[in-house]
């Protein structure tokens, strides 16, 4: 303990279970006296301290170093524990503190000499295909601490854990994996989630990469004409489907003996860019694997591709876009339901 003056008392207040076993004195010059009362709940020790003799002007400048003070802590059975201490100091011929400058120390035993906590994820990397699937992607985490001796303990189920942007990345309730679930809004070179145990604490950086809207849906063809002299049977949920129409083109373009004329077809693909913003505040887009690159994302979306108009285009094994009539309509790729967006879309035309 420090002074900065020639005398006075001081009191130190703890709760049961936290007990002050000695104090030493730091200084020859200095006299120590202490005195402890034990109550129900709380023990107060209060402490005098005196000058031993008279000190130059220039040693009566300043803090100097009095006492050391023991403290013992009992009764816990958890790997650490933490309890208050307060500390209140009077000055002799001087008035007593106010609550306000009273002081609060916290102290903090381990059973264990922890050295350093680090937080191990299977990858630092994150794709976030949720914003196109809905689908949550997600990286195991593992807290472990290292000990002055070297040893590693697991201690996932004791630690706290908060993201510093959930715009970005999210981290599980538990702590035991960091997420993405499609309504985060952008991407970060080292998005952070921070781990704490106990007064120690060591950031998980992530590199988070988002797909760049709206994604671009190509096809082999856009322009889709049926063929010459090519004619292919009417399925029975065809034929009901157009025989209810009544159109006296229909008609013509049907032979009598229940075909219609084949539409070509065309292979449909859908590309984006994933990108990310490297450090806050520059927000430069970094685009993956550089920008002359686009990642092939039709097995991801392929269920939310639809066409607007059913009766001109329809969709064969889910990739496979087919003429059925004249006319011109949309290939869209909706978005997971909670979005209710368009993603992209391309016009085929018949």
């Amino acid at each position: 303990m420090w002074m900065n003056r020639t005398s006075g008392e001081r009191r130190v207040k703890a709760k049961k279970g936290v007990n002050l076993m000695q104090t030493k004195s730091k200084n020859a010059q200095w006299k120590v006296d202490w005195e402890v009362q034990s109550g129900a709940k709380h023990s107060i020790t209060t402490i005098d301290v005196n000058k031993n003799k008279a000190v130059n002007q220039g040693d009566a400048l300043g803090n100097v170093e009095v006492m050391q003070l023991d403290f013992e802590m009992e009764n816990f059975t958890s790997l650490s524990v933490t309890r208050r201490i307060n500390w209140n100091i009077d000055y002799k011929g001087q008035s007593p503190q106010s609550d306000s400058e009273k002081v609060v120390t916290e102290l903090t035993v381990v059973q264990r000499d922890i050295q350093a906590v680090i937080p191990l994820a299977m990858d630092t990397e994150i794709i976030n295909t949720a914003i196109l699937t809905g689908r949550t992607v997600a990286i195991p985490v593992k807290m472990v601490s290292i000990e002055m001796n070297g040893a590693v303990t697991d201690i996932s189920a004791f630690v706290q854990c908060k993201s510093t942007n959930e715009d970005i990345v999210k981290v599980s309730m538990n702590c035991d994996y960091v997420f993405v679930n499609g309504k985060e809004t952008r991407g970060s070179m080292n998005a952070r989630v921070i781990f704490s145990y106990e007064h120690l604490s060591a950031p998980l950086e992530l590199t988070v990469w988002v797909p760049k809207l709206p994604l671009q849906v190509e096809l082999s063809d856009s322009n889709l004409s049926f063929i010459k002299g090519w004619r292919v049977p009417i399925l029975p949920d065809r034929r009901s489907t157009r025989d209810s129409d009544g159109d006296d083109e229909d008609d013509d373009r049907r032979l009598n003996r229940g075909c219609t004329l084949q539409y070509q077809r065309s292979l449909v693909k859908v590309l984006t860019q994933f990108h990310t913003t490297s450090t806050e505040g520059t927000d430069q887009v970094i685009t993956m694997l550089g920008p002359d690159w686009q990642v092939d994302v039709t097995d991801l979306v392929q269920d939310f591709l639809k066409v607007a108009n059913p009766r001109i285009a329809e969709l064969v094994d889910r990739t496979i876009l087919v003429g059925l009539e004249l006319g011109v309509s949309v290939l869209k790729v909706r978005g997971d339901i909670r979005h209710e967006s368009t993603l992209a879309h391309e016009g085929p035309r018949e």
